[in-house]
């Protein structure tokens, strides 16, 4: 499977009589003690961060085999970078909460917390075809690489060693988001089990806020209704439920219908466009962008503007804790391809799925040339030739394999930065250690549709929002609702391809129209027959922000 060997790259460049070196940028609030003879460098949890120094020896060599052993069952969220007299070990969670990047060239090795540091002070400038290929076409760069070359990241799940006095790097997976297992129980007792572990995964965090004030992005769907419920019916009375975006938005409306049924306070936080245009443009935005993009992805921009305004007029306090629904659409079977289950199982519907859904940020990047490269560094990332025998367990074990460790913790999880950026604490329920121990040996078919996780959300029915309670979203808030039947008109009399036609323009004005506001009305249709939505956009302005010098 994916490959975990050694690596020893060679470089043009030259490092100033550097052979090895530890740089932490303070900015991301590591903190740093001496544990034994070892200085060690993290940041998470305090509790994980104790226990994975367990596994350091007090004497001699480290055990290779205890260090894999021991972090696969740590739970929790951490990333640490540890240094003796002859080694340095570097390791990220299972979901990689927290980035550590590193540069190993001609025998030389730096580690950091931050990207732009070991950029800046190795004076990197030499962009990697292939990884800005990717950055253009999905927003992030897959596998070690970032954006330029001799940069790399850890992988979710992985640790590095570096041997100072031989000069070797290696690196290994402790966890992949992959299992050969299928669980066998019945469904009954796989819910049952399914609530077990949600419980306890609730009541730990509990625990550990000791009685701080929640705070829920509140969307309405499944994820985010299941952890205000969750919370609630554990007892847990400090919550605050919030949601954003256009005014009249149907997102909103159902959270608020959630929050009043639960009984919990709901606060909305309306984003004009004006509003959003200039958040985009101010100093808060870009300080973010340089903060969360590690060189390798496009910042998460999910809720940022939202709790900037929240925290500007103090209506949220530095003390409060943010706890979101990610992912449990991808962790519960939400983003297996209907094509799986629909065709014959083959290794090519794996390629053809990820490059449909993943890599069409721009539309007109999507040549055969193109296509061809991606569809190479897929294959090297998962160690196939394309030539697999599979069978749909296999081929879709293997696509969400893939996802967790590119899209999920590359994007999705890195959203967690903005509270980080905002120096507030959060919590990842539905990306806990016992839930992707749970999920990754689900049969398929019952988690295709997330099918076993709907079934459990509505056996339970938490406070009577799973049964029955599933309000249509709307993507056209407010006045704009009027859209919809003059689309509809528009198919009856000239196709359907004229009505997507004008659903493609009409999304300036839609759901996410704080996410286009920034650009003119005019800049976005002469681009909107070749873009996904606002973050193909965001892409564009990264690069004329980062990379203008090195493009030229």
């Amino acid at each position: 499977m994916i490959n975990s060997s050694s690596i020893n790259r060679s470089n043009p460049y030259r490092i100033s009589k550097m052979e090895t070196q530890v740089v932490i940028d303070h900015l991301y609030k590591w903190k740093e003690h001496t544990w034994g003879d070892f200085k060690v460098r993290h940041i998470g949890s305090e509790k994980t961060v104790r226990d994975f120094e367990q596994l350091l020896p007090v004497e001699g060599d480290l055990d290779r085999k205890v260090v894999s052993e021991g972090l696969s069952g740590i739970v929790g969220n951490f990333a640490a970078i540890v240094e003796g007299q002859r080694w340095i070990l570097a390791v990220v969670d299972k979901i990689r909460s927290y980035p550590v990047f590193y540069m190993e060239r001609g025998g030389s090795f730096c580690i950091s917390n931050s990207a732009r540091l070991l950029k800046e002070k190795l004076s990197l400038c030499e962009i990697d075809d292939i990884s800005l290929l990717e950055f253009r076409m999905a927003g992030y760069v897959t596998g070690w690489e970032t954006l330029y070359k001799f940069l790399y990241q850890l992988q979710a799940g992985e640790w590095l060693l570096w041997d100072k006095t031989n000069r070797v790097l290696e690196r290994e997976r402790y966890y992949l988001f992959y299992s050969e297992e299928t669980r066998r129980e019945s469904e009954d007792e796989l819910i049952d089990e399914l609530d077990q572990i949600t419980n306890r995964i609730f009541r730990r965090i509990i625990e550990k806020v000791n009685g701080a004030p929640i705070w829920i992005p509140l969307s309405g769907g499944l994820d985010s209704r299941l952890v205000l419920c969750k919370l609630k019916q554990l007892g847990y009375e400090n919550l605050t439920a919030f949601s954003y975006g256009a005014s009249g938005n149907y997102e909103a409306k159902a959270a608020k219908h959630v929050a009043k049924k639960i009984g919990v306070p709901w606060q909305f936080v309306p984003i004009s466009m004006k509003e959003s245009k200039k958040f985009f443009y101010a100093d808060t935005r870009k300080k973010y962008w340089v903060y969360s993009d590690g060189l390798s992805n496009i910042p998460n921009m999910q809720d940022i503007h939202a709790l900037s305004k929240l925290l500007e007029q103090k209506r949220l306090s530095p003390e409060c804790v943010i706890i979101n629904g990610q992912s449990g659409d991808f962790i519960t079977g939400g983003h297996i391809p209907s094509s799986f289950l629909d065709r014959e199982p083959d290794i090519s519907l794996l390629f053809e799925r990820a490059i449909d859904k993943h890599y069409s940020l721009w539309v007109n990047l999507k040549t055969k040339e193109n296509v061809n490269k991606i569809v190479n560094k897929i294959k090297d990332l998962l160690d196939i030739d394309g030539e697999e025998k599979l069978d749909l367990q296999g081929l879709a074990r293997l696509y969400e394999c893939w996802e967790w460790q590119e899209r999920q913790c590359k994007y999705v999880i890195n959203g967690q930065r903005i509270y980080d950026f905002f120096h507030l604490k959060w919590f990842l329920p539905l990306w806990d250690d016992n839930y992707l121990k749970f999920w990754e040996k689900i049969e398929v078919r019952q988690k295709y549709a997330q099918r076993l996780y709907k079934y459990y959300l509505e056996r339970f029915d938490f406070f009577g929002l799973f049964k029955t309670s599933n309000p249509e979203i709307w993507r056209w808030p407010g006045i704009t609702i009027g859209l919809v039947p003059i689309a509809r008109v528009i198919k009856l009399l000239f196709g359907r391809r004229y009505s997507d036609l004008f659903y493609t323009y009409s999304k300036y004005f839609g759901h996410s129209r704080e996410f286009y506001a920034p650009y003119s009305l005019r800049y976005f249709l002469g681009r909107a027959r070749q873009i996904r939505g606002g973050t193909s956009l965001n892409i564009e302005t990264w690069m004329m922000e980062n990379l203008k010098r090195e493009l030229v």
